[in-house]
Order: structure tokens, then sequence, then C-alpha cells
């Protein structure tokens, strides 16, 4: 149930049988001894916090029939070094992977729409991210302090937050399509270069 292992500090390892379909809010929160976790292919739903602060764990597995991952289930999971978002996955919410301080490589699909805040803040080893396609709005500090060369931003997006890459280092951002509604502090901290469509009217007006 809900926080059932919380401040279990010296686990190690949990291997969650198949058949299951949800872990629950705060579940493994704060075991700071994991090192392992093996989550079955029958899983759904991930909770709030589930894995919060984790910090032992490198490899981490998402089954490809997830469709939910709860805000925090993975912030501070420092050892965490790439992760593939699962297909039925469409919102990476607040604080997902915030401060994954050794995330490499994330692989994200074309479906996500939404990106909120803090999601990837403190992420400062990401070198390999590609937004998605269908990518609509990106919330405050939501891709701080990552460090990908150049990001490109596709044609469906519509919104982006304040401080959006607070302290990253992208060399380049590039736009595709209409200019997105910004928030007045969208590139606060940021001092790379921005590209837009040389002859879309709607960045021009």
């Amino acid at each position: 149930g809900e926080a059932s292992f919380c401040w279990a500090e010296n686990l190690r390892a949990i291997h969650i049988p198949e058949g299951v379909t949800s872990i629950p809010e705060d579940c493994f929160w704060a075991c700071l001894s994991m090192e392992e976790i093996s989550l079955p292919s029958t899983l759904k739903t991930i909770g709030q916090g589930a894995f919060y602060s984790n910090q032992g764990v490198t490899q981490l597995d998402l089954p490809a029939g997830l469709t939910d991952i709860g805000e925090d289930a993975f912030w501070q999971c420092y050892g965490i070094r790439s992760v593939t978002i699962p297909k039925g996955v469409t919102i990476l919410r607040e604080t997902v992977f915030c401060s994954c301080t050794s995330l490499k490589t994330v692989v994200l699909h074309d479906n996500i729409t939404e990106i909120q805040r803090s999601a990837f803040n403190g992420c400062s080893s990401l070198t390999s991210m590609t937004l998605p396609k269908n990518l609509k709005s990106v919330g405050v500090n939501a891709l701080s302090d990552i460090k990908v060369s150049s990001l490109t931003f596709h044609d469906q997006v519509e919104f982006l937050d304040s401080g959006v890459l607070y302290g990253a280092s992208v060399q380049e951002i590039h736009f595709l399509g209409d200019v997105p509604e910004f928030d007045a502090k969208v590139f606060s901290g940021y001092t790379g270069t921005a590209y837009y469509p040389r002859y879309n009217q709607t960045w021009t007006a």
C-alpha cells in the first residue's frame, strides 16, 4: 500500500512480481540503499514519489505497457544513467526525473504532449534527448541544467513556461512552427542561440 516501504534504508533490491499493475504513492520513498528495481510487464501506473531518492539504482527498465508515471516518482535517483519512456506515457509529470544527476540518455517517443515543471531539472549529465514531435507544452524549469547540444521544438508546440532552459548548456534551439506562447521569463538563465522559420510571419509580426 501507500508508503509501505518508506524509509526502508537497508532495502537493496526489489523484484515486483508479474500481475502487479500499480505501485502506490510513496511506496519505496527514500529507500536510500536501493540498488536494483525490477518491474513487471503488467505494470500500468507508478504512483507519486514511488521511488523518490532510491539513490543507488543505476539501471531503470520501464515496462512497455506503462501508461502513467506520477510526480516525483524518480526524483533524486542519482544513479540512473538512461531511461526510455514507454509509448503509453504521454505526460512527463512534475519533477519525475528531477536531480537525476547521472542521467545521460533519455529516449522520448513522439506522442508525448507535455513535459511538466522541473521534470528534468538538475539532470546535469543529460547529453542525449530529442524532443517529441507532438510536444505541446513545457513547464517551468523543465529542462534546466541539461547539456544537450541542440534541441528542436516541432510545429505542435504551443506554450513554453518560464526558465525552461535555465542554466542549461544547449548551444542551439530550433523552432519549426508558428511562434508559441511564451512566458515573459522563458529564456531566463539561458545563453544559447534560438532559430525560427525565416518566412513564418508569426515570428516577425
